[in-house]
Protein backbone atom coordinates (compact mmCIF):
# COMPACT_ATOMS: atom_id res chain seq x y z
CA UNK A 1 0.00 0.00 0.00
CA UNK A 2 0.99 3.23 -0.87
CA UNK A 3 -0.09 6.77 0.58
CA UNK A 4 0.76 9.76 -1.52
CA UNK A 5 2.23 12.25 0.90
CA UNK A 6 1.88 16.11 0.00
CA UNK A 7 4.72 18.66 0.89
CA UNK A 8 3.50 20.89 4.04
CA UNK A 9 2.95 24.75 3.34
CA UNK A 10 2.31 25.05 7.28
CA UNK A 11 2.58 23.47 10.30
CA UNK A 12 -1.22 22.82 9.79
CA UNK A 13 -3.26 20.99 12.88
CA UNK A 14 -6.39 19.64 10.61
CA UNK A 15 -4.46 17.49 8.82
CA UNK A 16 -3.00 14.11 9.21
CA UNK A 17 1.03 13.84 8.79
CA UNK A 18 3.53 11.13 8.00
CA UNK A 19 7.18 10.66 9.02
CA UNK A 20 8.79 8.79 5.55
CA UNK A 21 11.76 6.13 6.43
CA UNK A 22 14.00 4.94 3.81
CA UNK A 23 13.36 4.59 0.33
CA UNK A 24 12.12 1.16 -0.75
CA UNK A 25 11.82 1.83 -4.28
CA UNK A 26 11.39 4.40 -6.85
CA UNK A 27 8.60 5.43 -9.37
CA UNK A 28 9.22 7.62 -12.38
CA UNK A 29 8.13 10.30 -10.39
CA UNK A 30 10.89 9.76 -7.39
CA UNK A 31 11.69 8.03 -4.66
CA UNK A 32 9.10 6.02 -2.49
CA UNK A 33 9.91 5.95 1.37
CA UNK A 34 8.88 3.58 4.15
CA UNK A 35 6.81 4.90 6.93
CA UNK A 36 7.99 5.56 10.09
CA UNK A 37 5.14 7.21 11.82
CA UNK A 38 2.09 8.97 11.91
CA UNK A 39 0.56 11.89 13.61
CA UNK A 40 -3.09 12.65 13.17
CA UNK A 41 -4.45 16.54 14.15
CA UNK A 42 -1.08 16.93 15.83
CA UNK A 43 -0.94 20.11 18.39
CA UNK A 44 0.59 23.40 17.33
CA UNK A 45 3.48 22.87 19.00
CA UNK A 46 4.38 19.18 17.54
CA UNK A 47 2.62 20.46 13.94
CA UNK A 48 5.88 22.92 13.82
CA UNK A 49 8.05 20.52 14.48
CA UNK A 50 6.92 18.12 12.25
CA UNK A 51 7.08 20.74 9.47
CA UNK A 52 10.62 21.68 10.49
CA UNK A 53 12.07 18.10 10.16
CA UNK A 54 10.77 17.88 6.26
CA UNK A 55 7.40 15.34 7.22
CA UNK A 56 4.62 15.54 4.66
CA UNK A 57 0.83 15.60 5.06
CA UNK A 58 -1.28 12.59 4.52
CA UNK A 59 -3.18 13.21 1.52
CA UNK A 60 -5.33 9.74 2.40
CA UNK A 61 -4.89 9.30 -1.44
CA UNK A 62 -4.19 5.56 -0.80
CA UNK A 63 -3.11 3.33 -3.96
CA UNK A 64 -3.52 -0.37 -3.22
CA UNK A 65 -5.28 -4.16 -4.67
CA UNK A 66 -8.37 -4.66 -3.20
CA UNK A 67 -6.77 -7.82 -2.21
CA UNK A 68 -4.12 -5.96 0.01
CA UNK A 69 -7.09 -3.77 1.34
CA UNK A 70 -9.06 -6.64 1.95
CA UNK A 71 -6.24 -8.91 4.01
CA UNK A 72 -5.51 -5.42 6.37
CA UNK A 73 -8.83 -5.15 6.94
CA UNK A 74 -9.04 -8.91 8.13
CA UNK A 75 -5.54 -8.75 9.73
CA UNK A 76 -6.35 -5.60 11.95
CA UNK A 77 -10.24 -5.46 12.57
CA UNK A 78 -11.15 -9.13 12.13
CA UNK A 79 -14.42 -8.92 13.92
CA UNK A 80 -15.98 -6.15 11.21
CA UNK A 81 -14.12 -8.53 8.36
CA UNK A 82 -16.12 -11.31 10.15
CA UNK A 83 -19.79 -9.98 10.42
CA UNK A 84 -19.51 -8.79 6.39
CA UNK A 85 -18.28 -12.06 5.34
CA UNK A 86 -21.41 -13.63 6.67
CA UNK A 87 -23.17 -11.75 3.94
CA UNK A 88 -22.25 -14.06 1.22
CA UNK A 89 -24.66 -16.53 2.07
CA UNK A 90 -27.63 -13.83 1.65
CA UNK A 91 -26.62 -12.72 -1.84
CA UNK A 92 -29.12 -13.01 -4.89
CA UNK A 93 -31.36 -14.35 -2.12
CA UNK A 94 -34.88 -12.33 -1.30
CA UNK A 95 -33.42 -11.15 2.00
CA UNK A 96 -29.98 -9.75 0.80
CA UNK A 97 -31.33 -5.82 1.31
CA UNK A 98 -32.11 -6.86 5.10
CA UNK A 99 -28.93 -8.67 5.62
CA UNK A 100 -27.07 -5.54 4.21
CA UNK A 101 -28.86 -3.49 6.03
CA UNK A 102 -28.03 -5.37 9.37
CA UNK A 103 -24.53 -6.36 9.21
CA UNK A 104 -23.82 -2.63 8.88
CA UNK A 105 -25.81 -1.56 11.59
CA UNK A 106 -24.80 -4.01 13.84
CA UNK A 107 -21.07 -3.43 12.82
CA UNK A 108 -18.67 -2.06 15.24
CA UNK A 109 -17.39 0.89 13.82
CA UNK A 110 -13.55 1.43 12.83
CA UNK A 111 -11.53 4.30 11.74
CA UNK A 112 -9.63 3.41 8.93
CA UNK A 113 -6.80 5.47 10.06
CA UNK A 114 -6.24 4.50 13.35
CA UNK A 115 -7.60 0.52 13.11
CA UNK A 116 -5.58 -0.17 10.03
CA UNK A 117 -2.45 2.11 8.47
CA UNK A 118 -0.89 2.74 12.00
CA UNK A 119 -0.79 -0.39 13.12
CA UNK A 120 0.36 -2.11 9.67
CA UNK A 121 3.10 0.68 9.08
CA UNK A 122 6.14 -2.12 8.37
CA UNK A 123 3.65 -2.90 4.69
CA UNK A 124 2.86 0.95 3.93
CA UNK A 125 5.00 3.47 2.25
CA UNK A 126 4.21 6.94 1.31
CA UNK A 127 5.34 8.99 -2.66
CA UNK A 128 6.15 12.42 -2.17
CA UNK A 129 3.35 14.33 -4.76
CA UNK A 130 5.30 16.65 -6.71
CA UNK A 131 4.88 20.64 -5.99
CA UNK A 132 1.33 21.61 -6.27
CA UNK A 133 -1.12 22.80 -3.88
CA UNK A 134 -3.02 21.07 -1.83
CA UNK A 135 -5.47 21.10 0.98
CA UNK A 136 -8.03 19.18 2.33
CA UNK A 137 -11.45 20.58 1.88
CA UNK A 138 -12.88 18.09 4.88
CA UNK A 139 -14.66 21.18 6.87
CA UNK A 140 -16.65 24.89 6.34
CA UNK A 141 -14.00 26.60 7.34
CA UNK A 142 -12.13 25.48 5.22
CA UNK A 143 -13.78 25.15 1.87
CA UNK A 144 -14.96 29.36 2.48
CA UNK A 145 -10.85 30.10 3.24
CA UNK A 146 -10.07 28.47 -0.12
CA UNK A 147 -12.23 30.08 -2.22
CA UNK A 148 -11.35 33.67 -0.86
CA UNK A 149 -7.90 32.52 -0.76
CA UNK A 150 -9.18 32.01 -4.73
CA UNK A 151 -10.50 35.39 -5.04
CA UNK A 152 -13.75 32.88 -5.94
CA UNK A 153 -17.24 33.93 -5.29
CA UNK A 154 -19.35 30.87 -6.44
CA UNK A 155 -23.15 31.30 -6.97
CA UNK A 156 -23.80 29.11 -3.63
CA UNK A 157 -21.71 31.50 -1.71
CA UNK A 158 -23.32 34.60 -3.25
CA UNK A 159 -26.89 33.68 -2.16
CA UNK A 160 -25.10 32.68 1.42
CA UNK A 161 -24.01 36.16 1.69
CA UNK A 162 -27.30 37.42 0.74
CA UNK A 163 -29.20 35.65 3.03
CA UNK A 164 -26.63 36.90 6.02
CA UNK A 165 -27.07 40.30 4.87
CA UNK A 166 -30.83 40.01 4.93
CA UNK A 167 -31.15 38.56 8.13
CA UNK A 168 -28.83 40.80 10.06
Amino acid sequence: MVLLGAQPTEPETEYGWIEAGPPVGRTAEGAVYRILRFWEKPSAELASALHASGCLWNTFVLVAGVDTLAAAGAEYVPELTERLNRLAAFFGGEHESWAMRQAYALAPSANFSRSVLQRCRGSLAVSRLPALTWCDLGSPGRVLRTVAALGLTPPWLEGALHSLKDAG
